[in-house]
C-alpha cells in the first residue's frame, strides 16, 4: 500500500466514522432510553403546523405580488 492509498483509505474511514456519529446523535434525540427524548408525534405535529403556516405565507406573498402587477 502506498502512502497515497493509505491516506485516502484513512480519510475515507474517518469520514465514515464522523458520519456514523452524526447519525447516532440524531437518532439519540428520539431514542426511548434518552430521558430528554423528543416525542415524535409532538415534533411532527409542530412541523405540520409550521409547514401550513409557511404555505399560507407563500400564498399571501404571491397574491400580494400578483395584485401589484394588476
Amino acid at each position: 500500500m502506498t502512502q497515497e492509498q493509505f491516506e485516502q483509505k484513512y480519510a475515507e474511514l474517518v469520514n465514515d466514522r464522523i458520519s456514523t456519529g452524526v447519525i447516532q446523535d440524531e437518532i439519540w434525540r428520539y431514542h426511548p432510553n434518552n430521558p430528554n427524548a423528543i416525542k415524535v408525534e409532538e415534533a411532527y405535529a409542530e412541523l405540520e403546523q409550521i409547514a401550513t403556516d409557511l404555505d399560507n405565507e407563500i400564498s399571501a406573498l404571491q397574491e400580494e405580488f400578483d395584485n401589484q402587477e394588476s
